[in-house]
């Protein structure tokens, strides 16, 4: 079992989710996802979950195309 994992969304690295007691501790590697940083989240499946929300909040639907589908 890891105790870490990158989080990517298409071919941007945007933080790490880390083993922490009660789940997975997001570190944030760009600014745009400061607001998930320090954030505990139940499994890493949660946390890219998260980071996908927040950076189709970030950006115009056009532009998200690839972050969007099959998951």
């Amino acid at each position: 079992m890891r105790n870490a994992y990158i989080i990517e969304i298409g071919d941007e690295a945007v933080g790490i989710a880390a083993r922490d007691r009660g789940g997975f501790r997001f570190h944030a590697a760009l600014h745009a996802f400061n607001g998930l940083d320090g954030r505990l989240f139940p499994s890493v499946k949660e946390a890219t979950r998260a980071a996908r929300a927040l950076r189709g909040a970030d950006r115009p639907a056009a532009a998200v195309g690839k972050d969007t589908g099959g998951g």
